[in-house]
């Protein structure tokens, strides 16, 4: 299941906003990616996305329904309410406003106020149009990939050391020519990656993406040419990037908003669609039409693929030599008839390989394989009376297997709202680039219900309840007959003050899994309880402390729990005049079993960073955040990792001698 939550961006451009501002963008969402570590968010990729409502604020005043959609921590209640405002009152005069519409609030207001505008003025002072971001890192420690060999050994064992350099590098480049044409382009390459273009020392970057849009308000609203995502419907036929729906707390947030085509602008190697795509508008119809070619590494022989790699790394012979060996062809198309009260939309994708499919399946698995010409189709469907929404999507594989998602959220009172979420997903049904709601690996093999409760008056705080119920009628991953599991979250979160803001929650998870060694898939339960808690005190205006902890308890059949924890200790000192942040942190962990693996949330030179911790040890970081000149943001983080239960760290080609871990990253971005 996809939890990927679109507000990561916490400190992505802490330099342009008010140390007010900053902190409180830090308060909401600081901890939220640890919601959705385990289910490997792309944080470039919602990193960008709110860069580029940063450049381009959304005007409050010409924004639709989907275009409010875009910022992502808007829920339904509030964009209707928006539109209903403006309808009754006409357009906004600031972005403050906002804080006298229901739904929202002044707080809410500051935190939106750098990515909208209200006219055809942005709020943000001097925005920039185009910028150019550079970004290094390494681990300082010697690695194994990296150690002194001679040339005799090197050809005996080609694979045992890397063929590039020991740095990480990344470059972009972004902008607006006019006002209806951006572009971005970015190069990377992954430690240890070279890749000889001309001659000897002559390189290209490994990895080279880019896309070119144009936008009008004619019948052609978006041209999109290069590299882009897509998203339709409730994600059953089709749906890349992120997704919003990963707003686990809110149930207002459950029904998944379609991001049509977007720019890809991450440094992710995979699941993105190159090619062109385009959307057409003709009256209460949109139309969007998209193709493409893409490339996958992979394992060949024969006219055949027998392993499909997803790291992107090119940084040893076999790994370069299995680059782009896979090609895949794409056709997507969607039509939305938009009625006041009511939108359906029809979906189909068509896609295919260049050579047949030879990966072995497991029993769970074997639905995945197909041949030749495959792909999805549905139907999907919105319909708003005041506070309440209905959504489903119903949906089918080329080979007649259904799945269907429906829901309803809305208000109950003055201070509560809820979420229902039904899914049918049939054991055979395949769709590989779907990306519906699931806690399964992907939308198949799943009978469940979800409801989520939300209630704004509880010790003046938020209380969250989501209670999540799924059958699997078929086998899965680790349970070779049928199984369920039970997903149980409360959480109490205290954001109001600008002092002092705390928060606690506990999620509780019970499924089944076959007994390792043992024949006729005897099964065991498997009960995981976490808590999390933490607080944050504002001492002055310019420095907050922070503490926050986390524990888990699991246990497997009827033997012990095993427990696992997390603590650390936080602070912040931000400049007077908002062009400085230091934070340094340390912490203390211990989870000795996988089981028990805690996931942090760090301040980072993209935005944010999921940290896992496993094993026993020590973790420190300083992060240093500054805007020597208006147009030059630099930041620069040194971490480090010391285990108290090893003497080496890493395996492979990233093993380290030591005990500890030490990683230094940087980053200049120049906006003109």
């Amino acid at each position: 299941m996809r939890y990927i939550v679109g507000i990561a961006l916490a400190l992505t451009i802490v330099g342009e906003r008010a140390d007010g501002q900053e902190r409180e963008i830090d308060i909401l969402f600081g901890n939220i990616l640890e919601l959705i570590s385990e289910e490997g968010a792309d944080i470039d990729d919602i990193t960008a996305h709110y860069e580029e409502l940063f450049r381009n604020p959304l005007d409050l005043n010409r924004a639709g329904a989907d275009d409010l959609q875009r910022l992502i921590i808007l829920n339904d209640f509030q964009i209707e309410s928006l539109l209903a405002y403006r309808r009754d009152y006409g357009p906004l005069f600031s972005v403050n406003e906002l804080a006298y519409i229901d739904g929202f609030d002044e707080r809410l207001a500051r935190l939106l106020s750098p990515f909208l505008s209200a006219g055809n003025v942005s709020l943000k002072s001097g925005g920039a149009k185009r910028e150019f971001k550079f970004r290094a890192k390494r681990i300082l420690n010697e690695l194994a990939g990296f150690a002194p060999i001679t040339r005799e050994e090197l050809l005996k064992k080609p694979e045992s050391r890397y063929i590039g350099s020991e740095w990480y590098t990344m470059g972009s480049f972004e902008g607006d020519v006019g006002s209806n044409i951006s572009f971005n382009v970015t190069a990377e390459n992954d430690v240890g990656e070279l890749v000889p273009l001309i001659a000897e020392g002559v390189y290209l970057p490994d990895f080279v993406s880019g896309s070119l849009q144009y936008n009008s308000r004619g019948k052609l609203t978006k041209l999109i040419v290069g590299d882009y995502h897509a998203g339709f419907g409730q994600g059953l036929v089709f749906k890349s990037g992120f997704s919003s729906i990963a707003m686990q707390s809110d149930p207002l947030r459950l029904k998944m908003n379609p991001s049509g085509f977007t720019r890809f602008k991450s440094t992710s190697e995979q699941g993105f669609m190159r090619g062109i795509a385009a959307s057409v508008n003709i009256g209460k119809s949109v139309f969007n039409l998209g193709v493409a070619l893409n490339s996958f590494d992979a394992k060949t022989s024969d006219g055949s693929f027998s392993t499909i790699y997803e790291t992107g790394e090119h940084n040893t012979p076999s790994k370069l030599s299995n680059k782009d060996r896979l090609r895949e062809y794409v056709f997507i198309f969607n039509s939305t008839i938009n009625f006041s009260k009511l939108r359906v939309s029809f979906t189909n994708a068509t896609f295919g390989f260049n050579m047949k499919d030879g990966r072995n399946y497991s029993e769970y698995s074997k639905y995945r394989h197909y041949n030749g010409i495959f792909g999805n189709a549905g139907v999907d469907f919105v319909w708003q009376a005041g506070s309440t929404r209905v959504f489903g999507e119903l949906a089918a594989d080329y080979r007649g297997n259904p799945a269907a998602i429906t829901g309803v959220t809305g208000t109950l009172g003055q201070y509560s709202t809820y979420g229902l979420l039904a899914r049918y997903y049939s054991k055979s049904f395949n769709a590989p680039h779907a990306s519906a709601y699931t806690r399964n690996s992907g939308p198949n093999n799943e009978i469940g219900v979800k409801l989520s409760l939300l209630h704004h008056k509880i010790l003046n705080s938020k209380l969250f309840l989501t209670y999540d119920f799924t059958r699997f009628p078929g086998p899965r991953y680790q349970a070779s007959r049928p199984s369920s599991q039970h997903d149980l979250r409360v959480e109490l979160k205290n954001d109001k003050s600008e002092y002092c803001t705390w928060d606690f929650s506990t999620v509780h998870r019970r499924r089944v899994y076959d007994i390792s060694g043992t024949k006729g898939g005897l099964q065991q339960p498997f009960n995981s309880l976490r808590f999390k808690g933490g607080a944050k005190i504002q001492l002055t205006d310019r420095f907050s402390i922070a503490i926050k902890g986390q524990s888990t308890l699991v246990k497997r059949g009827g033997g012990n729990f095993t427990k696992g924890f997390s603590i650390f200790q936080e602070g912040t000192l931000t400049g007077s005049n908002g062009n400085f942040t230091l934070r340094g942190r340390v912490g203390r962990f211990a989870a000795n079993s996988w089981d028990n693996r805690i996931y942090t949330s760090e301040s980072d030179i993209t935005s944010l960073y999921s940290m896992l911790n496993y094993g026993a040890g020590w973790r420190a970081y300083l992060f240093i955040s500054t805007r020597p000149f208006p147009s030059l943001t630099v930041k620069v983080k040194y971490s480090c990792t010391s285990y108290t239960d090893r003497d080496k760290t890493g395996e492979g080609l990233t093993l380290a001698e030591g005990p500890s871990r030490h990683e230094l990253k940087m980053q200049f971005a120049i906006r003109f």
